[in-house]
């Protein structure tokens, strides 16, 4: 069932692809011309005054003649899944790397440009999104020994997937077409399978192994909130959980939500099925020239039950700057990690020591020293 979004919607759709991308998302909004730009566009801004490169041993990468696109995901807490993209030919090479050793491996080779990469849960699986032509996009999912499970095409402009992080052998993922209409499709890992599914909205998260999430926009009003709805797959049903989100995110055993009071962003930390509140703060909201709602990147790790964030610094009413902060949902503390850093994604090491800093994840950042690295040499 393919559903065209139209009008006000549309707007809103860009409200929530926004959010997504502060988070772990996989949509990719600049298409595949732009991702082959991004090959050659490290960053080259400077880290903040005081914040220099220790006695870390963490070796960056040579890339040995080859064209960097990104770091894509950790395989463990001491290795990273990184693509490369051949020079003379087309295709991309997706490597294991060892952060301390330097040693590499290709973990998975394909003719075909490699759009991005994201692991299951547990790092069980692996999700690579790669295209050929515009309005094709093909799924590949991996074991941990980078054997194919599943190879698919699907016709989209743009798509999104996102893994189950309670059962790791599901995936959701949607597929856009240029005019915005969307079909969402399912995959069971357990039987390797590749259903159409009911569901008419996009942008979704997990709420346990049959229940979706997503936030249902009114689609003849324009704002910044919408209510988070739950939809049970087996039974086709749909019911409010919440009113007022601005954005939400869903972890292991755990939801987030974003709410807008006055001018503070209020986040708050539920279990995902009793909605039993955790933890909660608020935050100083930061204006846009549109007048929108910014969320800053973000990340959590279920292990240290550690939620990190960049908090905004103001001077009055002047906004100044960001901090990289650490919230524990274990006692409600705040630990600042670097100041007067730029909002960049942030993606945590399975163990929540280190962390993955910037918009290719081409610095790493070590949580207990807080001094940041670059990974490409």
């Amino acid at each position: 069932m393919r559903v065209l979004v139209r009008g006000a919607l549309s707007i809103l759709f860009l409200l929530c692809l926004s959010f997504l991308l502060s988070s772990c998302s996989s949509f990719q909004p600049d298409g595949i011309e732009n991702a082959k730009k991004r090959e050659i566009q490290v960053s080259d801004k400077k880290l903040p005054s005081g914040h220099f490169i220790g006695q870390l041993s963490i070796k960056p990468i040579d890339l040995e003649g080859e064209l960097f696109h990104s770091v894509a995901d950790w395989y463990n807490d001491n290795s990273i899944l990184y693509i490369a993209n051949k020079l003379n030919e087309q295709g991309s090479i997706v490597y294991r790397y060892h952060l301390y050793t330097g040693q590499k491996e290709v973990f998975y080779e394909t003719p075909n440009q490699v759009i991005t990469l994201e692991g299951s849960e547990n790092g069980t699986y692996f999700a690579i999104h790669t295209s050929v032509t515009t309005n094709e996009a093909t799924i590949i999912i991996l074991d941990r020994d980078g054997n194919e499970l599943i190879n698919t095409s699907i016709e989209s402009a743009e798509l999104q997937y996102i893994w189950n992080p309670l059962a790791e052998e599901q995936m959701f993922i949607t597929t856009f077409q240029d005019d915005w209409s969307f079909e969402n499709y399912l995959i069971d890992l357990t039987n390797k399978s590749i259903e159409v599914t009911n569901v008419n909205q996009p942008f979704i998260q997990w709420r346990d192994q049959s229940e979706l999430l997503y936030l249902k926009w009114d689609t003849e009003q324009s704002g910044n909130t919408a209510p988070l709805y739950s939809y049970q797959l087996d039974q086709e049903s749909e019911e409010m959980v919440k009113e007022g989100i601005l954005g939400y995110h869903t972890y292991h055993s755990l939801l987030m939500t974003v709410s807008p009071i006055k001018d503070q962003s209020l986040y708050q930390f539920f279990h995902p099925k009793s909605m039993k509140l955790i933890q909660s703060f608020q935050i100083p909201s930061i204006n846009t020239y549109s007048d929108q709602w910014w969320i800053p990147h973000y990340d959590y790790n279920h292990n240290r039950r550690s939620f990190f964030f960049y908090k905004p610094v103001y001077d009055g009413n002047e906004f100044k700057s960001l901090q990289l902060t650490n919230y524990s949902l274990e006692n409600g503390v705040e630990t600042v990690i670097l100041e007067g850093v730029e909002d960049v994604p942030i993606h945590l090491s399975p163990d929540g020591s280190l962390s993955l800093i910037g918009f290719q994840y081409e610095e790493i950042l070590d949580l207990t020293t807080k001094e940041v690295k670059p990974l490409i040499r």
